[in-house]
């Protein structure tokens, strides 16, 4: 199927902060470190697909901290969105990549659920995806030494915005993603 063209423009801040305190309501624990950058494409698709993400920290992961971070960087907006719990199995996780790689419900039937996602369909890493290419965002899975990490690369507003580092918009308690957002 063909990608609709992403359009339109967003302060990532303004459209995040309501996905991360409707995360803490009910007492997850989510820290943010994110810069203060307009971002192309629909902040809509974004705080879906971010809501998304930080949902299965808390819901394979309970108990699990969750960070999301973000940073300028050459290639766009880099945001990681990753948490501290015990990870995925291999085969999770080679599930998983052909979910992000297909964006399909025909995925989640080309590769057998794990016990752990038995029932689950994995629906919402391919609904992650596709709202990524209609973004025309990547998204991977990213390294990290414990739990799991998942980063967009989404396309900055303006040009200008890509040459300068713009600096983080930290809150009071949070915490980077050690090894990953400097």
């Amino acid at each position: 199927a063909a990608v609709a063209p992403a359009t339109g423009q967003f302060l990532l801040g303004a459209v995040l902060d309501p996905v991360i305190v409707a995360e803490r309501a009910p007492g997850n624990v989510v820290r943010a470190v994110l810069v203060d950058a307009y971002v192309q494409g629909d902040g809509d698709a974004i705080a879906a697909l971010v809501q998304n993400l930080l949902a299965n920290v808390h819901r394979h992961a309970p108990g699990a901290v969750a960070t999301i971070a973000s940073e300028v960087n050459e290639a766009g907006l880099r945001l990681v969105v990753s948490d501290d719990g015990a990870g995925l199995s291999p085969a999770a996780k080679t599930r998983a990549v052909a979910l992000f790689a297909d964006g399909s419900e025909a995925a989640t039937r080309a590769v057998p659920p794990t016990p752990r996602t038995e029932g689950q369909g994995g629906l919402g890493l391919a609904i992650c995806a596709r709202l990524a290419r209609e973004q025309h965002a990547s998204i991977r899975f990213a390294d990290t030494p414990a739990g799991t990490a998942i980063e967009l690369v989404l396309r900055l507003a303006t040009r200008q915005q890509a040459a300068e580092r713009i600096g983080p918009r930290a809150e009071t308690m949070a915490l980077a993603v050690p090894g990953e957002v400097r």
